[in-house]
């Protein structure tokens, strides 16, 4: 499906829609949500039950309340300031990029962005991350693995090189201050 923009209101929409006639936003909710990225939690429950003309969209804020307000959580999270930003999308991308590792996906409640429990909403200073990891089986670095008569060699998927990255460009937007002082601090 390609997404082309509606001639009449500059809007994106889908190219199946369009091919059915079928409109699944009205053209309002372009310029009143989604190109609002302040719009708060409170005015998008107003406009959609109030001014979407979408019946189905209208039952998001019922029918969906957590999830809409999961979504807001997280939009005001990245939000915060660069730094948070920068966190989430570091492990949002580490995470979506990695599925086909079966170590990664198993390990979803951690990875996933898109769970509230996930590191990507949870800043923390890198020794106490270093541990989250390893207990979770993630962290680590190739070497020693225990039999004393073989040295394995088996690359962990987070390493100290990985982290390296994250924390030099949480730095970045930190100039050294802790990002907890920058309000970057847990969902």
């Amino acid at each position: 499906m390609y997404l082309t923009a509606d001639p009449r209101t500059h809007a994106p929409r889908s190219s199946v829609a369009a091919s059915y006639g079928v409109v699944q936003l009205s053209p309002a909710f372009w310029f009143k949500i989604y190109n609002k990225p302040t719009i708060t939690y409170d005015a998008c429950v107003r406009y959609l039950t109030k001014e979407e003309t979408n019946s189905d969209l209208t039952q998001v804020p019922a029918a969906h309340a957590a999830s809409l307000k999961f979504l807001f959580a997280k939009k005001e999270f990245t939000q915060r300031h660069p730094a948070c930003a920068f966190w989430w999308v570091f492990w949002d991308d580490l995470y979506n990029s990695n599925l086909a590792i079966g170590k990664i996906a198993r390990n979803g409640e951690l990875l996933d962005s898109s769970k509230p429990s996930a590191i990507a909403f949870k800043p923390m200073q890198r020794e106490q991350l270093e541990a989250v990891l390893k207990e979770a089986g993630l962290y680590g670095t190739k070497g020693w693995c225990g039999d004393r008569f073989c040295c394995c060699f088996v690359p962990m998927l987070i390493d100290s090189a990985v982290l390296d990255t994250l924390y030099s460009g949480m730095s970045h937007y930190t100039d050294g201050t802790p990002f907890e002082e920058k309000g970057c601090k847990s969902l």
